[in-house]
């Protein structure tokens, strides 16, 4: 989709929408055709029927969650169908994303822990019939499980000494699931370019479309990776919630199983890059388990 596309749809179904120009954004994710309008607006168009289903949730469940977040959050004004799939705008919250050294910064990763804080501690229930989970999260528990044996079964291309590692990680993500943790909805997908900041405002958080009701220490993982342990233990510290049994233990595997969603993807999409780029990240996590 290009941004001509997207300009057809937003005029032919969104008549009393007034614009001048879409331009396609920067950086095009996997799930979504994303288009900046006006310098005002952000409209998200699913490339597939899984998206479709994500965005349907966003519609329902951030307007219900908002209000009980220090952050603002996409509201979607404008919804429509183009293609027989969903789409929406909403108007575009100011500032950057973040650079992955900016949590290092005191005043970032404490504005970022209570964010977090927030969000984990919303009632599960509120959201969980919208995301058509339950609220125990045992759905995530499976779809972890089903994520690692996809993984295990796409094991013949991952370099020979990475498959010990795989399989300690899944005997391990077993073992911490059995011990227990408080669900919570989580984001899920919380990296640098997901949390606008203005300066050392955190303004906003953004591309919820993974969100699901889960382990709150997925929610921790792009922190560590991305901007390392001294962010991580600042934004923790901020955080200020118990975890569960073994949070940090919990932290570091999440870290390191994903740059398997790059392997699983470049597999199906055919796109070499993107699987070269998942066996070469997921062989250096290798070291946030030491």
């Amino acid at each position: 989709m290009e941004a001509r596309d997207c300009d057809e749809a937003l005029r032919q179904v969104l008549p009393d929408f007034a614009f001048d120009r879409a331009t396609a954004v920067a950086e095009q994710g996997w799930d979504f055709w994303t288009f900046s309008v006006d310098g005002e607006w952000i409209f998200r168009f699913p490339r597939h029927d899984e998206a479709a289903r994500a965005i349907e949730h966003e519609f329902v469940v951030l307007p219900v969650i908002a209000p009980r977040l220090p952050v603002a959050v996409p509201r979607y004004d404008w919804k429509g169908t183009w293609a027989g799939l969903p789409f929406g705008g909403y108007r575009l919250i100011r500032g950057e994303p973040y650079e992955p050294g900016a949590f290092t910064v005191p005043t970032i990763a404490t504005a970022l822990g209570e964010v977090l804080h927030a969000l984990h501690g919303i009632p599960v229930e509120l959201a969980a019939a919208k995301l058509e989970e339950d609220s125990s999260g045992a759905g995530w528990i499976d779809s972890q499980r089903r994520f690692l044996v996809k993984a295990r079964d796409a094991i013949p291309l991952l370099e020979p000494g990475l498959v010990a590692h795989l399989d300690m990680l899944i005997a391990a993500y077993l073992e911490l699931a059995a011990s227990g943790w408080p669900p919570a909805l989580v984001h899920n997908d919380l990296g640098p370019v997901h949390v606008i900041g203005r300066s050392d405002q955190v303004a906003g958080l953004i591309d919820w479309s993974d969100m699901t009701i889960g382990d709150p220490a997925v929610d921790f993982a792009g922190i560590l990776a991305r901007s390392g342990q001294s962010a991580f233990r600042a934004v923790e510290k901020a955080y200020g919630r118990p975890g569960g049994p073994a949070f940090a233990r919990r932290v570091r595997y999440y870290a390191c199983v994903a740059p398997l969603h790059d392997v699983l993807h470049g597999i199906a999409t055919g796109d070499a890059a993107i699987l070269r780029d998942g066996i070469e990240g997921f062989a250096r996590r290798q070291a946030l388990l030491d």
